[in-house]
């Protein structure tokens, strides 16, 4: 009698019963690789999430604007492209930001080991990604796995400056830009139709089209991962978003608020159709059967992030930006010939009808919101110049080596005849030294120091994350001659042409000495 009783304590007490036996890595992480965040689940599962930077700066109120959507007119108002704005979360080291996202889609087991009342048995079905769901029951998920980490892995999650990360459905911005690559890609492959995909098969990236998936999806992460490392972001099942559907008025979103977005198409759309800025609206609720839409086709993959105001001491950090910003950008308008700030500033404070003050608030507001677009488009141009005086000098460099191991093989009997080669390459050496001069003095003349050092950070870093040490050893360079020439000093071309060769020479003892 005694033995029953303790079995019945046992069966129902969480406190006493024995904690499930972790899941074999492949039924959650298929394909493990390094930098990999993992966080528990309830019955023994695990999440893995991968990181995603965000070379914005380091500031509260930095971010990075980026161009979603679809050149394409044919796309129309559901994906015609448009500025856009992202910030992780998270301080990442130097001038970055972060956030967290699914290496994969939900999959059936890890959506029942939070929802269900027992756990999942492992098997085949369960790796396939969660589906036929609303985007409710998404948020009940995410409801009940943040309670369950909070309770039992709170050390597990990331923090930011003393408040704790959270799970949640990603934005459409978070969702595109890690689609599409993130700082992991070029700025002509982040707007590329597709991501990079290094062996040029989308086969082996894109789970899709009907006759490949037999009509189903299919268990995730059996294909090759996008360059975050992030699996079927393209295909197997649509995902759902945060934000409700918007239509695109060309370049800015429509006030209308819809349904619910779909990203990245599903298992039975054809693959060559398939493409970064693909986008549906799912209605929230079904006419027909009076409940919340379900769809085989969707399912979800989540974002880890944090709350926008996590202290007090950060709250007033953002404060202090706002308003240094904001009076900066008055100061720049004050110091136009016109100074229109100054004239509305006047003009508000004679006036006394309470709708014309506000209407004077509203000119105000917009060509204070027009200094910001104006000087987010500046930082984008300096970026883009220092980017283009890093390939310059590796283009100078590369036709100087052509010349000296022309001039260095040949043969008593060539020589003559290679001079007039080697005399044209060391003629287009020149001429593009020439150019490089040029972009980098009006980089001089068209930015303040300020901007130059920040774009400067956010270059070198990027190419360090995309291991292109062939164009960051000029980094420092360009840096110092863009100085001088603010300066007064400009460099003439030798002296540009001596500096190359010096930072090759540092670069290459750098890289042999392992810095």
């Amino acid at each position: 009698m005694k033995r029953a009783i303790l079995a019945g304590l046992l069966a129902c007490s969480p406190a006493l019963a024995q904690a499930p036996a972790a899941w074999e890595t492949p039924r959650w992480n298929p394909q493990p690789a390094e930098g990999d965040l993992v966080l528990p689940l309830p019955c023994g599962g695990r999440l893995a999430l991968r990181e995603v930077v965000v070379p914005a700066g380091s500031g509260p109120l930095d971010d990075k604007r980026v161009t979603l959507g679809s050149p394409e007119l044919e796309q129309g108002p559901a994906e015609f492209q448009h500025p856009d704005f992202i910030a992780g979360g998270f301080r990442g080291t130097g001038p970055a930001r972060r956030f967290w996202i699914g290496k994969y889609e939900v999959t059936r087991d890890q959506y029942a080991a939070v929802i269900a009342a027992q756990c999942p048995p492992a098997s085949p079905e369960g790796r396939r990604p969660a589906a036929d769901l609303s985007w409710f029951d998404a948020q009940a998920f995410v409801e009940k796995l943040n309670a369950f980490l909070l309770a039992n892995a709170r050390g597990a999650l990331p923090k930011e400056d003393g408040a704790i990360g959270y799970l949640r459905l990603p934005t459409e911005a978070e969702w595109e830009y890690a689609a599409r690559g993130g700082a992991a890609v070029s700025e002509t492959e982040f707007l590329a139709p597709l991501p990079p995909m290094p062996d040029g098969d989308a086969e082996a990236y894109i789970m899709a089209g009907s006759r490949r998936t037999g009509g189903r999806a299919q268990a995730v992460g059996q294909l090759k991962p996008n360059p975050l490392g992030l699996h079927d972001m393209l295909g197997n099942v649509a995902e759902m978003v945060l934000e409700p559907y918007r239509m695109n008025r060309v370049g800015r979103p429509h006030g209308h608020a819809g349904g619910f977005v779909l990203r990245g198409g599903y298992y039975g759309s054809p693959i060559d159709e398939l493409r970064s800025s693909l986008r549906e609206e799912m209605p929230p609720f079904d006419a027909t059967t009076g409940r919340a839409t379900r769809t085989p086709q969707a399912g979800f993959r989540l974002v880890l992030s944090v709350t926008a105001t996590t202290s007090l001491a950060q709250t007033e950090e953002v404060k202090r930006a706002f308003l240094a910003e904001a009076n900066s950008r008055q100061q720049d308008v004050a110091r136009s010939a016109d100074d229109p700030q100054a004239a509305l500033a006047l003009l508000r404070r004679t006036v006394q009808d309470p709708a014309q003050q506000a209407a004077i608030r509203r000119v105000e507001a917009q060509l204070a919101s027009d200094a910001r677009a104006r000087g987010e488009q500046q930082r984008e141009i300096v970026r883009a110049q220092i980017e283009s005086l890093a390939g310059l000098a590796a283009s100078a460099r590369d036709v100087a080596l052509r010349a000296t191991l022309i001039e260095r093989n040949s043969a008593e009997r060539e020589r003559e005849q290679n001079q007039a080669a080697i005399a044209e390459l060391r003629r287009i050496r020149g001429s593009v030294i020439d150019i490089y001069a040029t972009t980098m003095r009006r980089t001089a003349e068209g930015a303040p120091r300020s901007v130059v050092v920040e774009q400067v950070a956010l270059v070198r870093q990027d190419l360090q994350r995309r291991n292109l040490p062939r164009f960051g050893i000029y980094i420092d360079m360009i840096d110092r001659h863009i100085r001088d020439s603010q300066l007064g000093r400009s460099p003439a071309a030798p002296a540009i042409s001596a500096d190359m060769d010096r930072a090759v020479e540092e670069g290459i003892r750098n890289l042999r000495q392992g810095r």
